[in-house]
């Protein structure tokens, strides 16, 4: 979203090199913090090459909005409403993935905190009402819910041995007529 906007104003600029701008601004966008840094150096040096200083600090402002109010504000609130996830939390999972493991934490951070929350709150529940949460059932609901593995089938119950009708044996006694 932040690429088009800012490609978009770079072609109502007539800065050159639309596309670059936009693909290069999309692909650090998953960089938090220096991408947003580095994407905009890049459109700003290429305005400024093309087209003079009034139309740079024009797509730096354009920049400055969009990264500001629509990546960090928009996209934030949106990630943690459909996450339901406190904005806060959200930011604070992404600093720390960031600082444990880098690019690909900050990236993993708001599901991996999503899922960890799930699983504290399912065994707080579980735990509330006084049983014990059991490993299957996440399967279980993974299984309710069409994914997961398929289920193995039901046991069959154990039969009972007729007696046997062979000439010269004698019927065996089951546990049940030894009672």
């Amino acid at each position: 979203m932040t690429a088009v906007l800012i490609g978009i104003g770079a072609a109502v600029l007539d800065v050159p090199l639309v596309m670059a701008i936009a693909l290069v601004t999309f692909v650090t966008s998953y960089i938090p913090y220096l991408g947003a840094i580095f994407s905009a150096a890049f459109a700003v040096l290429i305005a400024l090459g093309a087209q003079g200083t009034t139309e740079a600090l024009i797509l730096l402002v354009i920049i400055l909005v969009v990264q500001n109010v629509v990546q960090t504000l928009v996209l934030t609130k949106l990630t943690s409403d459909r996450l339901r996830l406190h904005p806060i939390v959200n930011l604070g999972s992404t600093i720390v993935g960031a600082a444990v493991a880098g690019l690909l934490g900050a990236t993993l951070s708001a599901p991996v905190t999503v899922i960890v929350l799930d699983v504290l709150k399912h065994r707080r529940e579980g735990l509330a009402t006084g049983a014990a949460p059991r490993a299957s059932d996440g399967a279980a609901r993974l299984t309710e819910a069409g994914g997961g593995p398929p289920s193995a089938p039901a046991p069959t119950p154990a039969r009972t041995s007729a007696p046997s009708s062979t000439p010269g044996s004698t019927p065996s006694s089951t546990p049940e007529e030894s009672a």
